[in-house]
């Protein structure tokens, strides 16, 4: 999707409820690496080359991760390849890594790479050198061809990332989050090459729906400051005993390839009316707010206001990453009294209709071809 950002409306938002005094105090304690002049960024030309292409889309895949815990990146590559997209990389279909090559022989419309931290410098992945992508500054100097990043995780490796954007030299960033939190941390990144996608659900994880849930809150994830500012503190009120049984916590299963924990998670959430899903110091749109909601349950949420979740946006009860904590546990035990079978039954198939893999991927891949007949 386009975005249509009200950056004052945005900054507004931010300082009212906390977020713009946490990630200015990240910047301050930290040294940002040198970006050069940023005004000087521009999206880079694209001519056309005349004779039609022959493939939609390449996507640079990452197999191994088919087996992942987070599912995301396999459930992108399967929903593009629905979508008209080849997928190419070492045990792929085309099971190559030489992208000069690749371009060249498939002549694709589109050339999308999953971001570099996950085929070569992931800290929970020691990708093999033989899978590691050759040729990126060879096809980011093709003046006929469109390429875009998925960036995802835009907290990490900025650094390497920021390389990344200077030798791949992108035409558009395909990003999961808010483009104003993905400005403030990359602002290497123009919000005109922006297209903005969101997590996405496998239809088939989302277990049949409990109208008789007896579960009443549930707060799940990894915990730590300072990045995890609401969720650690109200997981310790939980842990410690302070908040009785009015919140069950479940920590994070941790990273591993042993197989994607997406059915399992949703299938615990079905039992609870409430999940308290935050998202961070940055406010990201995180997938277990559109799980949690698949999976019938009331979400609250320190997501930005100004982060709108489309369909299933009414199933947010949002409050501030300052939120005062035990204001959140009565929240949580009033919302809990008045959960509806009914209404929580139509979001849960509002996140599945709308968030379903294939369809986001149909919509992304619709979103690139925009953006590509509009530089031409």
């Amino acid at each position: 999707m386009k975005p249509s950002i009200d950056w004052r409306e945005c900054e507004e938002i931010a300082a009212r409820n906390g977020r713009s005094d946490l990630l200015n105090s990240l910047f301050a304690s930290k040294t940002r690496e040198p970006y050069g002049q940023i005004s000087q960024y521009t999206v880079p030309p694209l001519v056309d080359s005349g004779p039609q292409r022959t493939l939609r889309g390449i996507v640079g895949t990452i197999k191994k991760y088919d087996y992942y815990t987070c599912d995301e990146i396999s459930l992108l590559q399967e929903g593009l390849d629905k979508a008209g997209y080849a997928q190419a990389g070492r045990g792929a279909i085309f099971d190559d890594v030489d992208l000069v090559k690749l371009t060249d022989e498939l002549r694709p419309e589109v050339l999308l790479m999953q971001e570099r931290m996950y085929w070569k410098t992931h800290r929970h992945y020691d990708c093999p050198a033989d899978a590691w992508f050759t040729g990126v500054l060879e096809v980011g100097r093709k003046p006929d061809l469109f390429r875009a990043v998925v960036y995802r995780d835009v907290c990490h490796c900025l650094y390497d990332n920021h390389l990344y954007h200077v030798e791949f030299n992108p035409h558009a960033y395909v990003v999961y989050y808010h483009p104003w939190i993905v400005r403030k941390l990359c602002p290497w990144i123009l919000t005109e090459q922006m297209v903005r996608t969101h997590h996405s659900i496998n239809p088939d994880d989302v277990p049949e729906f409990d109208p008789d849930r007896q579960g009443g809150t549930i707060i799940t994830g990894a915990k730590g400051l300072p990045a995890y500012h609401l969720r650690t503190p109200l997981i310790d009120n939980v842990r410690f005993g302070r908040w009785g049984n009015d919140v069950t916590y479940v920590q994070h299963p941790g990273y591993d390839f042993e197989g994607s924990n997406a059915a399992r998670y949703m299938k615990m959430l079905s039992g609870y009316r409430v999940a308290i899903c935050t998202t961070s110091m940055f406010g990201f749109a995180v997938k277990k707010i559109i799980e949690a909601t698949a999976a019938g349950c009331i979400v609250i949420t320190d997501l930005p206001a100004f982060d709108s979740l489309g369909p299933i946006d009414d199933n947010l009860v949002r409050i501030p990453v300052n939120a005062d904590h035990n204001y959140v546990r009565r929240l949580c035990v009033d919302t809990a009294n008045h959960w509806d079978a009914k209404r929580q039954h139509g979001f849960a198939c509002h996140a599945i209709q709308h968030f379903n893999h294939i369809d986001v991927a149909q919509r992304l891949a619709a979103d690139l071809a925009e953006k590509r007949e509009e530089l031409l």
